[in-house]
């Protein structure tokens, strides 16, 4: 995402284009940390 904010500064990147990419971000990141939960949950039951 760093990088990604980088480019749209130095006027590489659309401001539409900037936006689609940091929602997409953002739903990628959401579902990753609900799979580290689930799987710490599941481990936590094993324990």
């Amino acid at each position: 995402m760093t990088r990604v904010i980088g480019i749209k500064l130095i006027s590489q990147l659309r401001e539409g284009d900037f936006e689609r990419f940091d929602e997409l971000h953002y739903k990628v990141e959401n579902k990753l940390l609900a799979l580290v939960k689930s799987l710490q949950a599941k481990r936590a039951e094993v324990m």
